[in-house]
């Protein structure tokens, strides 16, 4: 009887693995952009998935030293540029304007700062 509860429980965890797996399209940033930028016809739906997490884990992006600001772009008109504007650059607005991902709503600015770094933002 023992011999037999071995091979389900393998079978079992066969199944879950893979379904689990799916479920996350990308692990940082850089993948959710190149999975944008590969598979075009998927992009609006890979951008809700990530946009959904992003309000639920909030920003900005921190993944080491990288610093990824991230705006939704929820207007109907064409939208203005946006910029960051914080210590790192002098509060300039006129520079380090955000990114439009293509075929999203959702506007991006990477920067890399030493890992201890503090500053404010708007």
């Amino acid at each position: 009887m023992r011999t037999f509860r071995l091979p389900i429980l393998f079978l079992i965890t066969t199944l879950l693995i893979p379904g689990q797996v799916q479920a996350k399209t990308w692990k940082n940033f850089q993948d959710f952009k190149t999975n944008v930028i590969l598979f075009p016809k998927k992009a609006l739906d890979y951008s809700l998935e990530f946009l959904n997490n992003v309000k639920k884990e909030g920003t900005p992006l921190i993944e080491g030293n990288r610093v990824t600001f991230i705006y939704e772009d929820t207007s109907s008109v064409a939208t203005l540029p946006i910029s960051v504007a914080g210590d790192f650059n002098n509060w300039t607005k006129e520079y380090d304007w955000l990114i439009k991902l293509p075929g999203t709503k959702v506007y991006y600015r990477t920067f890399e700062f030493p890992i201890d770094a503090r500053f404010d933002y708007q």
